[in-house]
């Protein structure tokens, strides 16, 4: 783990004055085991995602992709089976059947057929949720807008 500090003195700007966060830590997290397991799968699912991506785009076959699931999985299961009992937790929820059932979700089975796009829901899969309306981007907006016209 490496902390930066940043200098403590606050900035002015015209009428803002930006005071800089404390010490930011970059690197794996230092926190309990749980953290750490949570990083370990957070980091993970971003490969498993683009394999079955890549797959339903067509660019790998499924041979291809279940290959590098299969390597996917077991190399996050040897950095989780580290952590004891809450790596094993965390193993237990993806594995066939569990929680988080990554297998249903990320290896290719043949229920997904290449040729797919990557916005469609195969089976199994928890529902595609829409990031925000345009709605929210507008008020956001218009609230930061008011925000600088008040301060400036």
């Amino acid at each position: 783990m490496i902390t930066i500090n940043p200098p403590s003195d606050p900035i002015d700007i015209g009428p803002i004055t930006i005071t800089p966060p404390g010490p930011i830590e970059i690197g794996p997290p230092s926190g309990d085991v749980r953290d750490q397991a949570v990083a370990i799968v957070n980091r993970y699912e971003t490969y498993f995602a683009a394999n079955r991506d890549d797959y339903r785009a067509g660019r790998i076959s499924k041979t291809e992709a279940q290959a590098r699931f299969d390597q996917l999985w077991n190399a996050m299961v040897t950095e989780l089976r580290k952590l004891g009992a809450e790596g094993e937790r965390a193993i237990r929820d993806r594995q066939p059947g569990g929680k988080f059932d990554w297998w249903a979700w990320y290896r290719p089975d043949g229920s997904t057929a290449p040729g797919t796009p990557p916005g469609t829901q195969p089976p199994g899969l928890p529902p595609i949720i829409p990031t925000q309306p345009w709605w929210v981007y507008v008020l956001v907006g218009a609230v930061g807008v008011w925000l600088l016209s008040k301060l400036l």
